[in-house]
This record gives C-alpha cells, structure tokens and sequence, in this order.
C-alpha cells in the first residue's frame, strides 16, 4: 500500500464520521417550542381526498394556519361547527 493511499482514506473516513454525527446531531434536536398562546381549542374534521383518513383537530396553532397533511396532501375540511374557532 502506497502512503498517500492510506492518508486519503483516513481523510475520508474521518469526512464521512464528521458529517455522519452532524447529520445526527441535527436529527436529535428538538424542534422549536410552540408558544401556548398562539395554540388555541377548536373542533374541525378533516378528510385525506387520498386515502380517507379522517382527523379530529381539537388544538390548532393560531399563528400557522394550514390544513393538515396526510398522503403529501393537504386534507379537506368536512365539518367545523359555527361556534368553533
């Protein structure tokens, strides 16, 4: 074995350790924490035009307002009652 073979693979081993614990890292931390002001109660039934999942939203984030996904598609609301949210 040459030297500079043996250097080479040592500098890509330890690129390949290095990036493997970032991309580890960067799983294992939390996502942001969600203000309990902005999170408010409300009562909406939505449908997956998909598959026909159903979901009952009982809390929602005021701030971010979106239907939920399901399938990677945005579901349809079906019911929410006029006093709700």
């Amino acid at each position: 074995m040459d030297v500079l073979t043996v250097l080479i693979a040592i500098a890509m081993g330890v690129v390949i350790w290095r990036t493997s614990v970032w991309v580890l890292r960067m799983l294992a931390s939390p996502p942001d924490e969600v203000d309990p002001e902005d999170v408010s109660e409300t009562l909406a039934h939505y449908r997956c035009s998909v598959c026909g999942a159903e979901v009952t939203m009982t809390m929602a984030n005021n701030v971010e307002v979106s239907n939920p996904r399901h399938c990677r598609e945005d579901m349809t609301l079906v019911w929410r009652p006029e006093n709700a949210g």
